[in-house]
């Protein structure tokens, strides 16, 4: 569901809005030019959520539909076209120069995309505005505003997305109650993108957007933040809240082991959590620490024990194939998977390389990626002690157990 988009109608009420969903849309091209037919807009935007499905043995790369969905704007109106989106903003000027609009917005669109309308609005040039970006930008860096008072920022509005329909496909309504993560595992661009420092709602006003979608006809909500659990006791007040409210939905978030807590997890439970994604990447306790996880192999397994008691199922994430991997820290992965029997567990060959991580640095150090590469189309690192048996051992080892996703 595009809940990004859900949040910028609140923060444009001066302004009429319309928002278009392709998902649902059999021949998305001509539907893009009948919106824009019928309402003459004057300023256009896309929002990019991915740039490609971050899969190294079957990678999709997705910006040249984008590339192309602009190609049609631009037959059908003359006005100005935006970028945004989290994608966007990790390769805000070669994507921008390679599907060709005319501006980006990097960073809480919450904050900047107003003060963007406002310019062209009053046919002021937006470059000045922190955020913006345009192709004559040069690539420098800078720091986006972010929203500083999640408290003072409006509900976003689902009833501009199709909500319903999503409701009515069993899809589960994300819900951001921060961003920022204060860990820094080597190949995640989060601490890149958002910063160390978490910002975001307090319980009160997230169990408020909690409280508005479960009045809407949601059942299920998925708090997607990077990390949920963090700092101790947030996950817990929040889940005091729900139950102080006795609002009757089930939950679901990412936990991260290190702030795993016994009596937090049961009263989330008890709130109505019944399900958690964890991410320990690998059951090897030396690619933890290569992979800068925060976390160790104790940890995971005391937080699997934990869910396990309180019946809260889980997904697990097993990311094989980066710096220092081999055919042991391998073994020990799938001991861990075996070990664990997650209700879902995917199991990811190859990490995708983003721009300004350790991962980065590594591969450019080994060789990997040439040091110019702006690294907007898809690049991997999977090391060679792994890359030609991996598959093999993996499917030979964990075939017919019951979730178990290999990609």
């Amino acid at each position: 569901m595009p809940v990004g988009l859900a949040c910028l109608p609140p923060v444009l009420i001066e302004h009429e809005t319309e928002i278009l969903d392709l998902f649902f849309e059999k021949n998305p091209e001509e539907a893009l030019r009948e919106k824009i037919r019928t309402t003459q807009p004057g300023l256009i935007g896309f929002s990019v959520r991915n740039v490609d499905n971050q899969l190294w043995a079957r990678t999709e790369y997705y910006l040249p539909e984008v590339k192309r969905y602009v190609e049609v704007a631009r037959e059908e109106s003359r006005m100005p076209i935006v970028l945004g989106g989290a994608a966007y903003s990790i390769f805000p000027y070669t994507a921008l120069k390679y599907i060709g609009a005319d501006w980006g917005i990097v960073g809480d669109g919450e904050v900047i995309f107003p003060r963007f309308v406002k310019a062209l609005e009053n046919c002021c040039d937006p470059s000045s505005i922190e955020g913006v970006v345009n192709p004559k930008s040069g690539g420098k860096r800078f720091k986006p505003p972010r929203v500083e008072d999640y408290d003072n920022t409006p509900i976003p509005q689902y009833d501009a997305i199709r909500f319903e329909d999503y409701i009515s496909e069993g899809s589960a309504l994300s819900i951001i109650s921060r961003r920022g993560c204060p860990y820094n595992c080597i190949y995640c661009d989060a601490p890149v993108s958002e910063g160390h420092e978490l910002r975001g709602k307090s319980p009160k006003r997230l169990v408020d957007e909690i409280e508005t979608v479960a009045r809407m006809g949601a059942k299920t909500v998925n708090v997607s933040d990077n990390v949920f659990n963090y700092p101790r006791g947030y996950a817990r007040e929040v889940a005091e809240e729900i139950i102080r409210r006795d609002l009757k939905i089930a939950w679901g978030a990412t936990l991260h082991p290190s702030g795993a807590d016994e009596n937090d997890l049961r009263i989330m439970r008890k709130s109505g959590m019944v399900v958690a994604s964890i991410g320990p990447d690998t059951g090897s306790p030396d690619m933890m620490k290569n992979l800068n996880k925060g976390c160790d192999l104790d940890q995971v397994k005391r937080l699997v024990k934990m869910l396990k008691e309180n019946e809260i199922g889980f997904f697990m994430s097993i990311l094989l194939g980066g710096p220092g991997e081999t055919r042991q820290s391998v073994e020990k992965s799938v001991d861990l998977i075996t070990k664990t029997r997650a209700n879902v567990t995917g199991v990811r060959v190859g990490i995708r390389i983003t721009p300004l991580t350790k991962l980065h640095e590594i591969a450019v150090k080994q060789g990997v990626v040439e040091a110019d590469n702006k690294l907007m189309e898809p690049r991997f690192y999977i090391t060679d002690e792994v890359k030609d048996w991996v598959f093999d051992y993996l499917n030979n080892n964990l075939k017919g157990m019951p979730g178990i996703n290999i990609q």
